[in-house]
């Protein structure tokens, strides 16, 4: 399953030497490794940086942020229908998000819908051009806190055929396979050790394999997929405010509004 929309890489997180207690000379680094390790800010950079810098092995560290932040689902438009001929007699198209955000702290990523949540808050009634905002800071995606690194979500859409009961089984059970996957298992390891680049590329793949599972459950629900939105925000970079995205520009499927806080 291919992302329809996305913003950033996880390569793009910020970083910084894990070097407080020394400096880098008192390493016998000479000064032209120095002045590379100063532009190392990214998990991009260190993948490149020369080998015999790196066979030094320099830690490094997610770099945080200082002041606390979260991110939040402002608004959704829907552009098309997903109920084919139905559309006569049933207009409408039951819209639902699962997602998962996390950062580099080494806690678990943050789900929604969460365990036990009433169907009724996230089962969404839609026609074809309707928008719907979520009031506040929005559907709370990540929980407003100290990051690390940066933040990753990944939304993805869906429309369901089954009746809220069903599909609400089916949210249950795609919430406990977030919770117990390799994904989970490699973020939750962090809180004991520093990411490397390795350990982002485990993390990106465990990422694609748990969004092929999901698709594959929900497609076999007979649910229809609208779209998938994969952002990341690195600390570096970070601002609030609302980020739109939509695509393609010309013939829309929907339009993501986040909201970064």
């Amino acid at each position: 399953m291919s992302y329809f929309l996305k913003k950033g890489s996880l390569d793009n997180f910020s970083i910084q030497p894990a070097t407080e207690s020394k400096s880098f000379k008192e390493l016998n680094l000479p000064e032209e490794s120095i002045k590379m390790l100063d532009n190392i800010k990214t998990f991009a950079a260190l993948r490149q940086m020369r080998r015999s810098l790196a066979t030094r092995q320099i830690p490094f560290k997610a770099k945080p942020l200082p002041v606390k932040c979260g991110l939040g689902l402002s608004s959704f438009t829907l552009y098309k229908s997903f109920e084919g001929f139905m559309n006569i007699f049933n207009p409408y198209n039951e819209i639902y998000f699962v997602t998962w955000a996390y950062d580099l702290s080494g806690k678990p990523p943050y789900v929604y819908p969460a365990l036990g949540m009433d169907p009724g808050k996230w089962f969404n009634r839609m026609k074809k051009k309707d928008t719907i905002k979520f009031i506040g800071e929005g559907i709370n995606l990540y929980p407003k806190q100290e990051i690390k690194g940066g933040i990753c979500v990944h939304i993805e859409v869906w429309e369901s055929d089954s009746d809220i009961r069903k599909a609400g089984e089916t949210i249950q059970q795609l919430t406990s396979i977030i919770q117990e996957s390799e994904l989970t298992k490699i973020l939750t390891a962090l809180a004991n050790t520093n990411p490397t680049t390795a350990t982002i590329s485990a993390i990106s793949q465990a990422g694609m394999a748990l969004s092929d599972i999901i698709g594959k459950i929900l497609k076999n629900n007979s649910d229809d997929f609208v779209n998938i939105f994969e952002g990341y925000y690195d600390v570096d970079n970070w601002k609030t405010g609302e980020d739109k995205y939509q695509n393609p520009v010309d013939d829309p499927i929907c339009k993501i509004v986040l909201n970064r806080f």
